[in-house]
């Protein structure tokens, strides 16, 4: 019998394997319907706004980290969930 860590870590790669299937016939979808290069421009622009959008939650987080140190302690625990 699995132990909850087991668990835990074989649902992980689990979700990680099904992830990257999914991303990849995304990824061959888009090619087909647009072609190589706007497939490519249209995933750069998504990760770009991804990275945007992961900065601003961040800024968001360290200004209400700054207003009590509950916060604080849970705005670093995000971070390093994060890494």
């Amino acid at each position: 019998m699995p132990t909850p860590a087991t668990a835990t870590a074989l649902t992980a790669s689990i979700c990680g394997r099904v992830l990257n299937a999914v991303t990849c016939r995304f990824c061959m979808f888009l090619k087909a319907l647009v072609g190589a290069g706007e497939m490519e421009r249209l995933m750069n622009d998504a990760i770009a706004v991804a990275k945007q959008e992961e900065w601003r939650m961040a800024e968001k987080n360290l200004q209400i980290a700054k207003r009590s140190p509950h916060a604080k302690l849970g705005y670093l625990l995000s971070l390093r969930l994060l890494c």
